[in-house]
């Protein structure tokens, strides 16, 4: 019974030192699975804002091409009414009237031109903006990726170590239990003192 008790005992430390490996491991996997959807969420977040991104260069299109057309209406109408306003004084247009027009056709015209570049720089600051969140986006999944994989080797590292010294426990643990060193011979295991009977 005596032999038999330290057998046992040993046994038992090294069950028992397989339960926190395993444990280890699926600790592991949760923390792995918490940050891979923190860097979703992050990844997500960024696309939520590409959208918004996309439907502001949507509507700054529409309400461009709006003021776009406002503006060539107000010059026509305004062509129109100065014409109107030179025939009824009686005045030709030609010269000094027609030049007036024309200049501020072209001053309207110039205005229009501005407000189309400031859309299209508007426009391009908003797409370079959706390829930045875009590359956050790419750039959190991968980090959570990569962060995941590290916690699970870590956790697997620390885990196998303290398994593996547990183990090594027991077998000297066991070890201690045997008067003699076993001796390997051939194929055989002999204990010294039966290698000498």
């Amino acid at each position: 019974m005596s032999t038999t008790l330290p057998f046992i005992t040993a046994g038992a430390n090294l069950v028992s030192s397989v339960t926190p490996f395993f444990a280890g491991q699926s600790e592991a996997r949760a923390e792995q699975s918490l940050i891979m959807a923190k860097g979703e969420s992050e990844a997500q977040s960024q696309e939520f804002n590409i959208g918004v991104a996309q439907q502001e260069i949507a509507i700054s299109k529409s309400k461009r091409s709006l003021e776009s057309k406002r503006e060539q209406k107000k010059i026509k109408s305004f062509v129109s009414s100065q014409c109107a306003l030179f025939a009824k004084a009686g005045v030709t247009l030609s010269g000094s009237p027609l030049a007036v027009i024309e200049e501020s056709i072209a001053e309207a015209e110039m205005d229009v031109l501005i407000g189309d570049i400031n859309a299209e720089i508007e426009q391009s600051r908003l797409m370079s903006e959706i390829e930045q969140r875009q590359l956050k986006a790419e750039q959190s999944r991968a980090f959570a990726e990569e962060e995941g994989k590290q916690v699970v080797r870590e956790m697997r590292a620390r885990t196998a170590t303290t398994l593996l010294t547990d183990v090594a426990k027991s077998a000297v643990a066991i070890a201690d239990l045997f008067p003699t060193k076993p001796k390997v011979t051939g194929k055989k295991i002999q204990t010294q003192s039966t290698a000498k009977g």
